[in-house]
């Protein structure tokens, strides 16, 4: 019986090998599979470098891989995703102050934005955000201008509020889309102005604040459509003496708080002016701004296209130069090594031989050459002092 259980556990033991080094193997025979297409490519970079006294391991066995292709390094491994750490910059553009199914704006000139981030805001639940894809600028539809300015009726003012503040609100219509301003005073010059904004509608409401109490108000209101034809109306007059009924003319107050939002967009152009349609299924506050792009990532990109549909994806610089670093060198975090991921001191000037991603953060690289040195730990300097005075002027 004691014979019988030992030939059951070495059988065990031999299929439990096969089970976790077959896998084991497998990867690392493809991994090396990898390493010898790059070394075709790139041979006489390893035969510069394998002649070297230091050589990085994962070079000298051809697991490049490891720190250069795109979904190698899963995790946090001691630095954070670089979404995670620098969360996506938005430059907010434009944004709506009420409720609407259908928001028409009006977009400066976009340049080289290739993303817009629209913030949903929903009356009875939480704001969300949405990334939209721009078509190439040549791609979007062209709109000829009818030279015809828009045409402004029933002006008037819809409410006065008199609280904390006096208030009043003032409606009109156009014909077509066209934004929304009122010129006012209280003496004889209209000598201010509502605040201007880039949203276009065919019903216009502008709120005017800071009014003074007991006073006589001259306005009119000016409406400019989307290739800046101008159409300015009458000049009229309300009083703050008394209060008037405001209607909350907010669009839907219904609530449809089980109700999925879904948007639509559409852009059209006449040549630097562009208007932006989007459309709503229940009525939400809106906010479009200009999502402004990772340089590290459109570098990836545009070496990703120069090397062809078929060259597997890289990593981005930082990725290979610094958290790729940390799957084998956990331990060089915090105090126990130079700070990486980091902008210098203010004052502080890095030499160029000290390579940085291109908003000036230092990697690992900045201070270690990435494939082989004759210098020990592939330092770009001779000694540890020689490389920490390059920077730190004060210890040379």
């Amino acid at each position: 019986m004691g014979f019988i259980k030992l030939k059951q556990s070495k059988i065990w033991i031999v299929l439990s090998f096969f089970w976790f080094v077959g896998p084991y193997t497998t990867c690392l025979a493809a991994t090396e599979q990898i390493g010898k297409a790059c070394e075709t490519c790139h041979q006489e970079n390893f035969n510069r470098n394998l002649s070297k006294r230091f050589v990085h391991m994962p070079y000298e066995q051809r697991q490049c891989k490891v720190c250069h292709l795109a979904g190698q390094n899963a995790g946090d491994n001691g630095v954070k995703n670089q979404r995670q750490r620098s969360p996506q910059k938005v430059h907010w553009l434009v944004e709506s102050v009420t409720p609407a199914e259908d928001h028409w704006f009006m977009l400066p000139e976009l340049g080289a934005t290739r993303k817009l981030m629209l913030e949903i805001g929903i009356p009875d639940g939480p704001s969300v955000r949405k990334e939209v894809e721009l078509p190439p600028s040549d791609k979007i539809p062209v709109v000829v201008d009818d030279n015809q300015a828009p045409r402004i009726s029933d002006v008037g003012v819809l409410g006065i509020s008199k609280g904390l503040y006096i208030e009043a609100r003032i409606g009109w219509k156009t014909d077509e889309l066209a934004s929304s301003i009122v010129q006012y005073g209280s003496g004889d010059a209209l000598d201010q102005r509502s605040l201007t904004g880039n949203r276009l509608t065919k019903n216009h409401v502008v709120l005017l604040t800071g009014l003074k109490k007991n006073q006589t108000y001259r306005y009119q209101v000016v409406s400019e459509d989307r290739f800046g034809n101008r159409q300015v109306s009458e000049i009229l007059s309300f009083s703050t003496r008394k209060a008037q009924f405001m209607n909350p003319d907010f669009g839907s107050t219904v609530s449809t708080l089980n109700k999925e939002v879904r948007l639509k967009q559409e852009i059209t152009r006449n040549k630097d002016r562009y208007l932006a349609h989007i459309s709503a299924t229940r009525p939400v506050l809106l906010s479009v701004g200009a999502v402004e792009e990772d340089p590290l990532e459109l570098a990836a990109q545009a070496k990703q296209k120069r090397l062809g549909a078929d060259h597997p994806p890289l990593q981005d610089m930082r990725e290979t130069t610094t958290v790729a670093c940390y799957i084998c060198h956990e331990t060089a975090k915090g105090t126990s090594s130079h700070p990486v991921d980091v902008r210098p001191k203010p004052g502080m000037v890095v030499p160029k031989e000290y390579k940085t991603l291109p908003d000036g953060r230092l990697t690992c690289m900045s201070c270690h050459t990435g494939h082989a040195s004759d210098i020990p730990f592939r330092l770009i300097k001779e000694s540890k002092k020689a490389l920490c005075s390059g920077c730190h002027r004060e210890m040379g």
